[in-house]
């Protein structure tokens, strides 16, 4: 009996530490950095690899256009001279929107800027500030790639009251390199969308009030080999020379 109690014991202490090994690796497979003061991404950026950068302070809200599906409801926007406390940039301005709908259901408003926006090479998150009104409606951000597919990223829900900076990382199966043309295309965004939640009042009483300002991005500002960074051959030749391989192409032409 004793014996079975300690084969019992011993491999319990063996399950037990290999569990914790697992843990321990686990920890540190996932641990990350914060971008955005909240938004968590995976530690092979560095702080020093990403910066965040101003995309859009709404300065010229006037331009973007506001869309509701007419048998949905109604939707307008309003240029706001007002700057939200957690913007400390030299914007004085964000963009107002109003939507009442006419009834529950899965209804939605298009918020599109003039023309899409070209976001900087290697972008890994957006966020922009949002105030809330406690309505469960969410703020979805819309990008297209350089080939024309577009993708949905999900910001987050404006339940809460008040100013708050949402964000969202730009998911892996949003392509942004081309391994056949070593090089970064730029994303798009196209238009932010308020996915309506339909357990929420329809009606000119619970009309919901948006108000968005400072758009930002984070990326990767690492900066990859590229034919500057040259191999040299025993001799001490460059073992590409962009001068000649520039001329050799023109040359059939």
């Amino acid at each position: 009996m004793k014996k079975i109690v300690s084969i019992f014991i011993a491999i319990t202490a063996v399950a037990l530490f290999g569990q914790q090994t697992t843990q321990e690796q686990t920890t540190e497979e996932v641990e990350k950095i914060k971008v955005f003061d909240e938004l968590l991404i995976p530690k092979e950026y560095s702080k020093e690899d990403v910066q965040p950068t101003i995309i859009n302070s709404f300065d010229f809200a006037e331009e973007w256009a506001v869309l509701m599906p007419s048998d949905q409801g109604v939707a307008v926007k309003k240029k706001i001279t007002a700057k939200s406390k957690l913007d400390d940039s030299t914007s004085e301005y964000c963009l107002g929107v109003k939507c009442v709908a006419f009834s529950r259901g899965f209804n939605w408003v298009e918020i599109k800027p003039p023309s899409p926006i070209r976001l900087p090479q290697k972008t890994k998150a957006l966020s922009v500030l949002v105030m809330g009104r406690n309505f469960r409606h969410k703020l979805v951000a819309w990008v297209k790639d350089y080939w024309g597919r577009e993708y949905r990223i999900e910001m987050g829900s404006l339940n809460y009251k008040g100013w708050k900076r949402i964000s969202a990382l730009i998911p892996n199966y949003v392509k942004t390199y081309s391994r056949y043309v070593p090089e970064y295309r730029s994303l798009y965004l196209t238009k932010f969308v308020i996915e309506f939640d339909p357990g929420e009042y329809p009606g000119e009483e619970y009309a919901f009030y948006l108000y968005l300002d400072r758009f930002e991005v984070a990326r990767d500002v690492f900066q990859d080999v590229s034919y500057e960074d040259l191999l040299l051959d025993e001799y001490g030749h460059e073992l590409f020379d962009k001068e000649q391989w520039d001329k050799g192409i023109e040359e059939k032409k």
